[in-house]
This record gives structure tokens, C-alpha cells and sequence, in this order.
């Protein structure tokens, strides 16, 4: 009993020791921002890579790479101590760390399992949305934990920190693109949904609900439509904007003057093998066009990501 008293004894000096060389709380706090920039290095590369879509053995390495880091960095502060007494600091860094971990090892780890098939259906694509929002959340509770440590530190101790703007701007450029992108392609594929459905309706000789389908992707192109809106004025490039929005425009005409039409032939069960074959080629069209509006967007978006954050 006697030797393990002791020996936490010494550590708590070892610790209380590490802390107390530093002769002004500038020097402590850098400690603490070195760790900072190394995280903030790993973590960029991996949101990064995962938007532009990387190779998935390559962003799940990037994500074993952040987990390291944030493991490194919470055993290093947490050999720390505290300044003069103050512990906030190093505290809340460690609490923060433990955030950041769950949300790298266990969050964006679920996000990752769901990423190949995310474009499966809309339903899919939530799903995927809901998980990776919820990552960023734990991301982002942290690095705000860590943020306000750190004014508070530097509040009590009088002195200013100098934040990297070059990293800020990057955070800044990736936060941009990275809601951008998300509300396009949700307001996008939530009326390309419909046209996936209106096709399986007809593989599978379901033409009476052709009509049904038709008239849920005009209200979803009335929501898809508002929700784009709010990126009218949007200072940033506009394509991926813009390409959305013409692509919910053509399916309002497509569904007004080619779909309704076709819907109403093909649920004809007395229509002349001349009109059938008609109609057979009028829905071979579509399908052509509504790949091309694929390849499109996708494209469009890949482009636009590129754009924002060029590979390293």
C-alpha cells in the first residue's frame, strides 16, 4: 500500500513539475497549440478526402491517421498538469479529445460503412447525410470546447493568441463547399428519387401508379426548388446552383409534357402495337436523359470540389 502511494505521489509531482517549468503561460499554452496544428493537419486531410470522394482505402487510412493523432495528443496533455493551479485548460483540451475520439472512431467510422451505397436510393443518401452531420457535430463540439478553453486561458493570463488564419480559411473554404454541395445533392436526388421509382413502376407493371408517383415529384420539386433558393445570392461558384436548378426545371416540364402523356399510353391495356412501340421508344428517351442528368450533376460536383480544395 505504502509503495503505490508513493508512487502516485510521484507522478502527481512528475506532473505538477512538467507543468511548473514553464516560466510564462505563453509557453504552456503553446504546448497546447502544437498539438492543435497537429490534429487540425490530419483532420483537413481527411474531411478533405472523403468530400472529394478519394479512394476508400485511402480516406479510411486518413481516419486511422486522425485517431492516432487525437490518442497521441490526449496522452500528451494529459502528462501536462496545470499552470500555477489553473487546470481549465488542459481539463477541457482532454475532455475535448475524448469527444473527437468517439466522433472519428465510432461516428464517421458508421458514415464510412455507408458510403458506397449511399446513392442507392434517397432514402439511402439520408441516412448517409444523418450520420456524417452527426459525426461533424461531435467534431465540432470539441473543437468549440477547445476554442473557449483557449480564450479563457488567455484571458486570465493577459495575453492575445494569434490564430492561423492560413487554417481558418481552409476550415472557412471546406465548411462552404461542404454544406453546398449537401444541399444540392439532396435537393437533387429527392426528385431524381421519383424518376427511379416511375421506371421500377413500369419494369414491374405497376402503370396505376404511374400517376401517383408523378404528382409526388411535382411537390418534391416545389421543395427542392425552395430549398436551392436560399443559394440565389450565393457569393461562391454558382454551376452546381445552377445545373440543380435547371435539372428541376426540365423534370417540371418533363413530367407536364413527355411523363403524364406516356404514363397514360402505357396504362392503356387496349393501346395499338403501333402506339406501344411508340411509347416503348418515348421511354427509352427518357431514360436516356435522366442518365445524362446524372452524369451531370455528378460531374458538375466533382468539378466544383476540385475548385474549392485541389488535391494535395
Amino acid at each position: 500500500m505504502t509503495r503505490v502511494l508513493s508512487l502516485l505521489i510521484l507522478l502527481s509531482f512528475g506532473f505538477a513539475s512538467q507543468a511548473q517549468r514553464y516560466k510564462k503561460p505563453e509557453q504552456y499554452f503553446r504546448e497546447f497549440q502544437t498539438q492543435k496544428r497537429k490534429i487540425n493537419k490530419k483532420n483537413l486531410m481527411y474531411l478533405k478526402a472523403s468530400l472529394r470522394g478519394d479512394d476508400e482505402r485511402r480516406v479510411a487510412k486518413y481516419r486511422e491517421m486522425m485517431v492516432d493523432q487525437l490518442k497521441d495528443s490526449k496522452t500528451e496533455l494529459s502528462r501536462m498538469g496545470n499552470y500555477e493551479g489553473y487546470d481549465i485548460l488542459q481539463r477541457e483540451f482532454v475532455d475535448a479529445l475524448t469527444i473527437y475520439i468517439d466522433a472519428y472512431e465510432k461516428d464517421f467510422g458508421i458514415a464510412e460503412e455507408l458510403t458506397e451505397h449511399r446513392y442507392d436510393s434517397y432514402e439511402d443518401l439520408k441516412k448517409y447525410y444523418d450520420a456524417v452531420t452527426k459525426a461533424e457535430g461531435g467534431m465540432l463540439d470539441a473543437s468549440y470546447k477547445m476554442e473557449k478553453a483557449e480564450d479563457h486561458f488567455a484571458k486570465m493570463h493577459f495575453f492575445t493568441i494569434d490564430r492561423d488564419e492560413e487554417i481558418e480559411e481552409e476550415y472557412r473554404l471546406l465548411d462552404e463547399v461542404t454544406l453546398y454541395t449537401r444541399d444540392m445533392t439532396l435537393s437533387f436526388f429527392r426528385v431524381e428519387q421519383h424518376s427511379k421509382d416511375f421506371l421500377f413502376a413500369i419494369n414491374e407493371g405497376r402503370t396505376d401508379t404511374l400517376d401517383i408517383i408523378l404528382t409526388e415529384m411535382q411537390k418534391d420539386i416545389r421543395v427542392s426548388k425552395a430549398e436551392i433558393d436560399e443559394y440565389a445570392d450565393f457569393d461562391g461558384e454558382k454551376e452546381l446552383y445552377k445545373f440543380t436548378e435547371y435539372f428541376l426545371e426540365e423534370m417540371n416540364i418533363e413530367v407536364t409534357e413527355n411523363l403524364r402523356p406516356l404514363a397514360d399510353q402505357l396504362e392503356n391495356k387496349y393501346l395499338e402495337d403501333k402506339d406501344y412501340k411508340k411509347a416503348q421508344k418515348e421511354l427509352e428517351r427518357f431514360v436516356d436523359r435522366h442518365n445524362g442528368y446524372l452524369d451531370e450533376f455528378f460531374e458538375t460536383k466533382s468539378e466544383l470540389i476540385l475548385d474549392y480544395l485541389p488535391e494535395d
